[in-house]
């Protein structure tokens, strides 16, 4: 088994990946930032040399799993936390975030308005100021990681969430181009940088 298709594994089944390389999985959001340091490392070892483009994967990565906890607190549909996975093919690096929530799309329903479909708030939760913890000041978590991906056009993510997809430059196919089925809970993010 992969690294990815553990990370998978666990989206589909809550299933911890035990023994896989190269997976981490974090019950609780200290746990989960404990690991920063560790994401700077496997940049540099992977061949990243800019250090602003190693802060904008890593300060992406803490984006997106700290809102697997930000958001899911209560709403863990089993096994709470998140699983984080990576990998290097063809010069590129790839990482992949699963969490068994309620995902975005549930999330932010009860902003977004009743009318909206789950592929329209998706799209919103990528591509404008909106949050699910209002009237708290938030909501630019995702928009901050679309420009980390789109100051470098050769980078990519690919989200799923909620039974829909969301994708920013479609490049992330060395590594998966569908889901077996797709799943109305929790949210799984595939964010890879290529590296030149």
């Amino acid at each position: 088994m992969t690294s990815h298709e553990a990370c998978i594994h666990f989206f589909f089944t809550g299933h911890i990946p035990k023994g896989v390389e190269q997976v981490f999985y974090s019950s609780n959001r200290s746990e989960s930032n404990a690991r920063m340091e560790r994401y700077f490392s496997i940049c540099e070892d992977q061949g990243i040399k800019n250090d602003d483009e190693i802060s904008l994967i890593v300060s992406s990565i803490g984006e997106l799993t700290n809102n697997c906890f930000d958001h899911n607190l209560g709403y863990w549909k089993d096994t709470p936390g998140c699983c984080l996975s990576w990998s290097k093919e063809n010069n590129r690096l790839t990482f992949c975030i699963a969490d068994r929530g309620r995902g975005i799309v549930e999330t932010l329903r009860n902003v977004a308005g009743p009318e909206k479909s789950n592929q329209d708030i998706l799209n919103l939760a990528f591509e404008t100021v909106i949050t699910g913890r209002a009237p708290e000041n938030r909501g630019n978590g995702l928009k901050y990681v679309c420009r980390s991906i789109a100051k470098y056009s050769l980078n990519s993510i690919k989200c799923f969430s909620n039974d829909v997809i969301y994708e920013v430059n479609k490049s992330t196919d060395p590594v998966i181009k569908t889901l077996p089925q797709l799943q109305s809970f929790g949210t799984l993010i595939f964010f890879q940088w290529r590296i030149l």
